[in-house]
């Protein structure tokens, strides 16, 4: 869909049996961070949610991340503000409201977690925070809406069909009809 935006989350989980260190070092990489500013803007304060980006590009995100070793998620991304949320004593984040959503439904976040949206300072739980900010009402799939009009282009192609064959079982009455006047007509003129 054009203008949709995707935001890749980094969980800060390592992939089955892939050694942290080495999937870190990888990740930092790609992220074109040296070893202490990964450490300090990402590591510490996982689950971080990267800048949203069109489809294509988050789809690579997400595949390099992966292959490298790392978890990571890609989700739609909205209109609603990032937010941040306390986790064992640290500060996690940015994250992105779609990602808060998912996290919630999963059991991966707790509802209890205080959170706060970027730029506030006021900090509250992380459900009634995600409450505040409902997921954007989705639009019918386009799917359907295209079943529903070609529904209709048949409905009506099959009234216009049968108002074809209507009209072509008068014009056959009308001539037989006629054939059958003249054939009298003819008839009594002979006899």
């Amino acid at each position: 869909m054009a203008g949709s935006m995707y935001s890749v989350t980094l969980t800060g989980r390592v992939r089955g049996g892939r050694d942290a260190p080495s999937v870190w070092e990888r990740v930092a990489m790609l992220l074109k961070l040296d070893a202490a500013s990964f450490r300090e803007r990402v590591l510490a304060r996982v689950p971080v949610t990267l800048k949203a980006v069109d489809y294509e590009d988050a789809r690579r995100q997400l595949e390099a991340l992966t292959s490298a070793g790392a978890d990571a998620l890609m989700l739609d991304e909205d209109a609603a503000p990032r937010v941040w949320i306390r986790d064992e004593q640290r500060t996690c984040g940015p994250l992105s409201m779609a990602f808060v959503r998912h996290g919630l439904r999963q059991g991966e976040l707790s509802p209890q977690t205080p959170a706060c949206t970027q730029g506030s300072k006021q900090w509250q739980d992380l459900k009634a925070l995600a409450e505040r900010h409902p997921p954007p009402a989705t639009p019918p799939p386009r799917s359907s809406a295209r079943a529903g009009k070609a529904a209709k282009a048949r409905q009506s192609r099959r009234r216009r069909g049968a108002s074809g064959w209507t009209s072509a079982a008068i014009v056959v009455i009308a001539s037989l009809v006629l054939l059958a006047a003249l054939g009298l007509l003819v008839a009594r003129s002979i006899g």
